[in-house]
């Protein structure tokens, strides 16, 4: 499965930039990106492991999940 690397605006708007095939290589390219200050004062820039874009970018739109809490009994 590919690597891809989106631009993560806000309001869950997202703009895919390239796609690599190990996460050495993407892994660096990512950190190119953040390093430029144009890019990163405008979005932030995500790393996503999945079968296409398409679900990599549903992966990153998705609703936070919701954390359960535990009441102990007594």
């Amino acid at each position: 499965m590919p690597y891809y690397i989106f631009k993560v605006f806000p309001f869950q708007k997202v703009e895919l930039v390239t796609e690599f095939g190990a996460f050495p290589a993407a892994s660096d390219h990512a950190k190119t990106l953040r390093r430029d200050p144009a890019i990163a004062s405008q979005c932030s820039i995500k790393v996503m492991f999945a079968e296409t874009a398409e679900q990599a970018e549903a992966l990153l739109t998705a609703p936070p999940k919701e954390t359960q809490k535990y009441i102990d009994d007594d």
